[in-house]
């Protein structure tokens, strides 16, 4: 439901307002725009904050007091009077003080508040703060300014109001007489407009069934263009979401396979640091098999392994059961020494067990050979893999960005080749033989012959 509007009297005049929050807003935008009073910085501000007391709080605030009350009656609210007006921000006592303000300074403006109307002058006497203020030290020339200001804004014409009555009368008689004569003039000129109304009227009419008419025609051929805008926009929204469909795809596309390219080349990088591992890995198994057959020849092959062997069992022996007699060990030696090589076997028989001890401890030591080989080959393999996967991938991606993939077979294929399973199976392995299996392989050959 609307509120019904405010009328108060303001000045001994009645202001409309809309309602009660538009003339609550009137009364808070007076509060505001006058504040400037209380805010002057400096010993004078207890000076300049009465006079916004006296002159504007004491006036606005008991009604903003009374918006608190159940039922407000604004309509029998007065705020000022004529012989003692309230000056509004709106007036031109207040627009003078706003530009007196901006000129002169907030001083100089609150000395004019004070000087601006004879009420306000009259309560100077009767206020000890009012009247400090006009007599404090310093500042005589914005008091003097403001007298000025306030002196030429007083209405002097009541001086020489009662000399100009008379001249007044003369001249409102000869009005008279001219409206007189003026009004018969208008009643003629009455009857003409009234008949040229008509004559527009029905030109308007006139127009007016033309305008339709076009308005209709206009209507039809607006409407038509409206559907085919409409149909267009429908193509083109369809056309723009089966392009944002399709360039989702190829970016959901382009972020896995980066992510796949990422994956190729950390396994790329770790089977590389592998592959030089294990080509380490031989080396040092050659150089542990080489090192093998050179200690093992170095004690005489299996028969001097075995005469060493003997030989630090019965030091042991001996020197165990002769702590005693020095001479008793010394015969003890002599007497074994014989013993030993008087069952030495035939030289054809010791070279034979020192072959085949060479060739038992080749084949044991060609088995880690083999294995070091085949995890270096089988790391080769798999760092090839990933490296030609990187590519396929990149590759893949290019021609993928370059809008040169546009079959699903194409596409379909080069995503087979890039997904397919590794095969470590397929591996070719480097060849080696221990020398048994040569051996073996020999006879086999001889036999099959």
């Amino acid at each position: 439901m609307a509120q019904p509007a405010v009328k108060p009297l303001i000045n001994d005049k009645e202001k409309r307002f809309k309602d009660i929050a538009a003339f609550r807003a009137y009364i808070e935008h007076e509060l505001a725009h006058w504040k400037w009073l209380q805010e002057i910085q400096g010993t004078n501000r207890s000076y300049t904050a009465e006079i916004y007391n006296i002159f504007f709080f004491s006036k606005l605030r008991p009604l903003l007091d009374r918006f608190e009350a159940s039922h407000p009656n604004f309509g029998e609210f007065s705020l000022g009077s004529a012989s003692a007006p309230y000056i509004e921000s709106t007036s031109k006592e207040g627009l003078l003080i706003q530009q007196t303000r901006e000129s002169y300074g907030d001083v100089t403006a609150a000395f004019l508040t004070m000087y601006i109307t004879p009420k306000n002058r009259a309560l100077i006497p009767s206020n000890g703060n009012l009247r400090a203020f006009t007599e404090a030290v310093g500042l005589a020339y914005e008091k003097t300014v403001a007298i000025q200001i306030a002196v030429s804004n007083d209405d002097t014409s009541g001086l020489i109001k009662n000399s100009k009555v008379q001249a007044l009368n003369n001249v409102l008689e000869k009005f008279t007489e001219d409206a007189e004569s003026s009004l018969e003039n208008i009643n003629d000129h009455q009857l003409e407009i009234e008949s040229h109304i008509k004559n527009v009227k029905e030109s308007i009419n006139h127009d007016a069934t033309s305008i339709q008419r076009s308005f209709k025609r206009r209507n039809r051929v607006y409407r038509r263009y409206a559907r085919k805008l409409k149909n267009e926009a429908a193509q083109s929204l369809d056309d723009a979401q089966r392009r944002l469909a399709s360039a989702k795809a190829a970016y959901d596309d382009q972020v896995d396979l980066d992510a796949s390219v990422q994956y190729w080349i950390n396994r790329k990088n770790n089977h590389s640091k592998f592959k030089l591992l294990w080509f380490l890995a031989i080396i040092v198994s050659m150089t542990f098999t080489f090192s093998s057959l050179l200690t093992y020849y170095s004690f005489g092959g299996a028969a001097g392994l075995s005469r060493y062997m003997h030989t630090q069992a019965d030091s042991i022996s001996t020197q165990l059961e002769s702590d005693n007699s020095n001479k008793n060990s010394i015969a003890t030696q002599a007497t074994i020494t014989p013993v030993l090589f008087g069952h030495t076997k035939p030289e054809l028989s010791l070279a034979i067990a020192d072959i085949a001890g060479a060739a038992l401890l080749i084949t044991l030591l060609g088995v880690l050979i083999r294995i070091t080989l085949r995890q270096f080959n089988t790391h080769s393999h798999f760092a090839l893999d990933a490296a030609e996967r990187i590519t396929f991938t990149k590759t893949y991606l290019a021609l993928l960005s370059e809008g040169k993939l546009k079959a699903d077979e194409d596409r379909r294929l080069i995503l087979e080749s890039l997904f397919r399973s590794s095969q470590p199976g397929s591996l070719v392995e480097i060849p080696f033989s221990s020398p048994i299996e040569l051996i073996l392989k020999t006879l086999s050959d001889k036999k099959s012959s």
